[in-house]
């Protein structure tokens, strides 16, 4: 399954990306086990977990030798280095994410104010008193309580569409794209570009490197996405 990275500094630096060794430290005892999240911040404002609402399924962290877990769409884990925890500090190290998409947007909040911390440079400060941990970081918080077992994952539907492309009650088609160079913005126009059929072309957001390819009647056919996926840094969608 693809999974998403965090880039470190500079999406090119990923490409010849480091990684540092980190040791499980005695004081992870008070952390080990599994973590419901029951509330996060926007904002600094808080907003308590609510399934179909803010998240697909019910986020949870499981901190072992590793730490993993479902970040309420996508399940994440540590690579091979372990995490560090000591005084009060939590370093998860390099933490990769797999890339389902849940729609509509509003599912994916849980998980992005996580991924906001796990993929932040500088450690989280965290809190246990009992059953209960919180997380904090630039002015947000997470909660969390203390679980016996996993959630069950989150029912995800099919992606019927992106952008302009919807394939009414069909499954999109999906391929990735890898590319070579850190140039993103030529490469995904000359993917849309290269597509069979594609006549025109242009990003169906501007402020981001998602292109969209239309047929000779201007009819959308094909969608571009990037999604920060190393080596495949871009995904190409189409309708079956």
């Amino acid at each position: 399954m693809k999974q998403i990275k965090r880039m470190g500094v500079g999406i090119a630096l990923a490409l010849t990306l480091v990684a540092c060794t980190t040791a499980v430290q005695d004081s992870d005892a008070e952390i080990f086990g599994t973590w419901l999240m029951v509330s996060f911040s926007q904002d600094g404002v808080p907003a308590p977990i609510k399934p179909d609402l803010n998240t697909a399924g019910e986020p949870y962290i499981d901190f072992d030798v590793r730490l993993s877990g479902v970040g309420g769409c996508n399940s994440f884990e540590s690579s091979e280095e372990t995490y560090l925890y000591e005084d009060g500090l939590l370093d998860p190290g390099e933490v990769v994410f797999t890339a389902a998409l849940c729609v509509p947007e509003e599912l994916n909040l849980a998980e992005r104010a996580l991924m906001a911390m796990l993929w932040a440079e500088t450690p989280i400060e965290v809190e246990v008193e009992g059953d209960s941990m919180a997380w904090t970081l630039d002015g947000e918080t997470i909660a969390w309580v203390a679980i016996d077992e996993p959630p069950p994952p989150p029912t995800i539907p099919p992606q019927t569409s992106i952008g302009p492309l919807d394939c009414g009650s069909q499954e999109l088609v999906s391929e990735d794209a890898t590319i070579e160079g850190a140039d993103f913005e030529a490469a995904g126009e000359h993917l849309v570009s290269s597509q069979p059929g594609v006549e025109t072309h242009e990003k169906f957001d501007p402020s981001s490197l998602n292109w969209t390819g239309y047929d000779s009647s201007g009819e959308p056919i094909v969608v571009v996405a990037f999604q920060d996926i190393f080596p495949e840094f871009f995904k190409v969608y189409t309708c079956p």
